[in-house]
């Protein structure tokens, strides 16, 4: 099964999911360490037909000045990618469903 990534901001991260304790960040961190074990950062998915990205563009606030002929727009984007060197059995793992990774960890669209 594939994980989808996530991009806000400059923070990459697949999904928020609620704490389950001490028990599940040992799984996690484990889970994680295997995902990259011999996964390279630098090199795109082996996707047939090319690794498609979907990018979602929020705008949250615009400002227009007719004075000073300015516009301003706040918001934010997110692009969402399938890494298959990225799946894993959640059965295998107590169910994990989603994990974190750190900026840089793995690889996400130019």
């Amino acid at each position: 099964m594939c994980r989808t990534a996530e991009l806000i901001g400059l923070v990459i991260f697949c999904a928020a999911w609620p704490s389950l304790g001490n028990d599940l960040s040992e799984v996690e961190t484990n889970l994680v360490q295997s995902l990259l074990a011999n996964y390279r950062a630098s090199v795109s998915p082996s996707v047939p037909g090319g690794v498609k990205v979907e990018v979602q563009i929020v705008l949250s606030t615009m400002e227009v000045s007719t004075t000073l002929e300015t516009m301003e727009i706040t918001g934010w984007w997110r692009l969402y990618w399938e890494d298959p060197r990225l799946a894993w059995n959640s059965s295998d793992w107590a169910d994990i469903q989603a994990v974190r990774f750190k900026h840089g960890e793995i690889w996400f669209p130019d």
